[in-house]
C-alpha cells in the first residue's frame, strides 16, 4: 500500500478490506452501543474505514462511512441459535439502528423486558430484535453464561419467566458486577417480589407506589417497575432505581366491611396510597383527614384500605394487630 505516495510500509492489521465488523460508540447517549459495517480501507496507525449497514448521511441518500481506531471495532459476532431467553439473561437488543447490551428482567406474550443498567431504563422487545450478547475477550468470543454463577438450583417455572413467579427472600445468589467481579449479595428483595416504593419528592412524601422488583443491585439497592406509574411519553410503566429504605413488600389484604370514626386507613389517590384518618361518613363516602397536608377528601370505600405499618420486618395495625 502506498502512503503519502512516498514511501510503501508493512502493516500489520486485525482487520481488511471486506471484513464485516461492529463499532462501538463513545457519543453520549451511545456509549456502549454497536454498529454493523463493513471495512472498506486500512490505513496505518491501525485506523479503518468502515462503512455501516444502518447508519446513513445527513442527507439521507447513502450510507455513512467513518474512520475509526481498532480499539472501537470487533468482529462480526457469531450468530448463537436461541428459542427463548430466560431471566438474567444478557442479550443484545437492536434499537435506534444499533445494539445495546441489557439483561433479560422479564416477559410478556412474545416481548422480553430488557433492562439497560447504563441508562436505568427497562424496555419490552420482540424476540425478533434479541440475540445471546457476546463479549469480545482476547481475540474470542465469550458467551456471558460464562461469567455468572448461581448458588441455588432455581425452579424450572422460573426459567418461564412466569410473572407470578418470585425467589424466596432466603435465596442468596452469585452476580457479575462491572464484568470484572463476582461479590455476594444479601437481599431484602429480589426479582419478581411485589412492593410499595414511599416516595420523598415535595407534595408526595409519605404516599406509596406499587410495583415488581425487576433486578437487585449492590449497595441494598434495586429497579423497581411501577404498576400505576408512567414515563413522561406514558408509552410504558416507570422504571425507577430506589434503595431499600424507601421499599417495603405489598401489605396483606385485610377484609374489611366498614371503617369506624378515627381509623387509620391508606386512600388511593394519584396513583399512590396515601394515609389518613377517618372523620366522617356521607352515603357510600368515608371523609378522610391527612394530617400531613391539611386537608379532608371524602373516597368511596373500593379507595380505601386498613392503613398497616411495616415495623422490624412484620406488618403492624394501628389497633395493635400483627399480621
Amino acid at each position: 500500500m502506498e502512503v503519502g505516495f512516498r514511501e510503501f510500509v508493512h502493516l500489520e492489521m486485525a482487520f481488511f478490506w471486506g471484513d464485516e465488523v461492529e463499532v462501538c460508540s463513545k457519543l453520549d447517549g451511545f456509549v456502549g452501543s454497536h454498529y454493523a459495517g463493513t471495512v472498506v480501507a486500512e490505513y496505518r496507525h491501525k485506523t479503518y474505514a468502515v462503512r455501516y449497514k444502518s447508519l446513513v448521511t445527513e442527507d439521507e441518500c447513502r450510507p455513512l462511512v467513518e474512520v475509526v481506531s481498532e480499539d472501537e471495532m470487533r468482529p462480526e459476532p457469531p450468530k448463537v441459535l436461541a428459542s427463548g431467553f430466560a431471566l438474567f439473561d444478557e442479550v443484545d437488543a437492536f434499537d435506534n439502528d444499533g445494539w445495546w447490551v441489557g439483561k433479560i428482567t422479564g416477559r410478556k406474550g412474545s416481548n422480553y423486558y430488557v433492562w439497560f443498567d447504563k441508562y436505568g431504563e427497562e424496555i419490552a422487545y420482540p424476540f425478533s430484535q434479541l440475540r445471546a450478547h457476546l463479549e469480545w475477550v482476547g481475540g474470542k468470543w465469550v458467551s456471558s453464561k460464562k461469567r455468572f454463577a448461581l448458588q441455588v438450583s432455581l425452579p424450572s417455572s422460573l426459567h418461564l419467566l412466569a410473572p407470578q413467579v418470585s425467589l424466596p427472600n432466603s435465596v442468596s445468589f452469585l452476580t457479575e458486577v462491572g464484568f470484572r467481579e463476582f461479590v455476594h449479595l444479601e437481599m431484602a428483595f429480589f426479582w419478581g417480589d411485589e412492593v410499595e416504593v414511599c416516595s420523598k419528592l415535595d407534595g408526595f412524601v409519605g404516599s406509596h407506589y406499587a410495583g415488581t422488583v425487576v433486578v437487585e443491585y449492590r449497595h441494598k439497592t434495586y429497579a423497581v417497575r411501577y404498576k400505576t406509574l408512567v414515563t413522561e411519553d406514558e408509552c410504558r410503566p416507570l422504571v425507577e432505581v430506589v434503595s431499600e429504605d424507601e421499599m417495603r413488600p405489598e401489605p396483606p389484604k385485610v377484609l374489611a366491611s366498614g371503617f369506624a370514626l378515627f381509623d387509620e386507613v391508606d386512600a388511593f389517590d394519584n396513583d399512590g396510597w396515601w394515609v389518613g384518618k377517618i372523620t366522617g361518613r356521607k352515603g357510600s363516602n368515608y371523609y378522610v383527614w391527612f394530617d400531613k397536608y391539611g386537608e379532608e377528601i371524602a373516597y368511596p370505600f373500593s379507595q380505601l384500605r386498613a392503613h398497616l405499618e411495616w415495623v422490624g420486618g412484620k406488618w403492624v395495625s394501628s389497633k395493635k394487630r400483627v399480621f
